[in-house]
């Protein structure tokens, strides 16, 4: 499930999405640029029936972060606009439970103050 998500936010932030976390410079040394998407899966749980497991419901949790609120917020509206709906493969559809919240961020030195909006979103998929 992780790697289809990741390909469906191919678009999103310059293709910076991050699971779990983000990398504090690119390869070449350099600041990672921003905005950038850290994912999170905060659970899945499983369906069960007489003939046993079926699909699972993941819960992601999704952090956009930038320099500037308008932006990480703009990057927060393209992650939705990349997954709403989306249905194919083992994923069977993407629902938005949380659309956007502001939450307060910092690097992790708390040096540069960072703008974040998380967004929440349950996807219902195959093993």
């Amino acid at each position: 499930m992780e790697e289809a998500i990741t390909a469906l936010l191919s678009g999103v932030a310059g293709g910076r999405r991050f699971w779990t976390r983000a990398p504090q410079k690119q390869a070449d040394g350099s600041p990672m640029p921003r905005p950038y998407v850290v994912l999170f899966r905060i659970d899945g749980v499983p369906s069960y029936h007489y003939r046993g497991r079926d699909l699972i419901s993941s819960r992601i949790q999704a952090n956009c972060y930038s320099d500037t609120f308008t932006s990480a917020k703009q990057t927060a509206r393209a992650l939705i606009a990349a997954v709403e709906g989306h249905s194919t493969g083992i994923i069977q559809g993407i629902f938005i439970e949380d659309a956007g919240r502001d939450v307060t961020a910092s690097d992790p030195g708390e040096v540069t103050p960072l703008f974040a909006i998380t967004v929440e979103f349950t996807v219902i998929h195959s093993a």
